[in-house]
């Protein structure tokens, strides 16, 4: 039976505004496997400096033009009357992620970011962390996310997952469920409650 519900934040709460590609043009220099963040990692010092500050300013950027995505605030109100539940976990900052979610007005059970000390997506630590946390089995939970790493993270952990695609053609990446806009996991969950 589920009975929590984990959330990636940017394009799956608020609507998509991030522009990786811009960023990674504006930082230059990043080659080699892993996420951006991982690539930052391993620049010398002074380029990760520089680097981080182009990450911090597209993401207080996002955070100051947050707007809820299609169907948000029916899905938590949902999710509530069913008492499941919910969190972000997503891999931005903690300031820049309380910005996001004061500047929408939503609030959430528990938020997991790149500053609380655990791997990010899609390493599954963070959901297993809240699943442990929660005194929860992973499969009771869902999550939600609009990219292949929220659906890495999610199989890893043994949570369902469901992909939002926003309505761009994603790679479904194993998702058990995909939908065009979070408005729709209400009808994920309707489903699975009758299994």
């Amino acid at each position: 039976m589920l009975q929590a519900v984990c959330f990636d934040l940017d394009g799956t709460i608020t609507r998509p505004v991030l522009d990786f590609t811009l960023m990674r043009s504006e930082i230059g220099s990043l080659t080699g496997p892993g996420t951006m963040l991982d690539q930052i990692e391993r620049l010398p010092e002074a380029e990760r400096d520089r680097a981080l500050a182009v990450l911090y300013r597209h993401e207080r950027e996002a955070a100051r033009r947050a707007q809820l995505n299609d169907g948000v605030l029916e899905l938590l109100e949902f999710i509530r009357r069913r008492r499941l539940r919910t969190a972000i976990v997503t891999r931005n900052s903690a300031a820049t992620t309380a910005a996001t979610l004061k500047n929408i007005g939503v609030r959430f059970d528990a938020v997991v970011t790149r500053d609380s000390g655990l791997p990010l997506k899609p390493d599954p630590a963070p959901l297993l962390h809240l699943c442990s946390e929660w005194d929860l089995d992973p499969s009771s939970a869902l999550m939600v996310g609009d990219y292949k790493y929220d659906i890495e993270a999610g199989r890893a952990a043994g949570t369902l997952t469901c992909l939002v695609t926003n309505g761009l053609d994603r790679e479904r990446g194993g998702a058990d469920w995909v939908v065009r806009t979070p408005g729709e996991v209400i009808a994920v969950i309707e489903e699975e409650s009758r299994q």
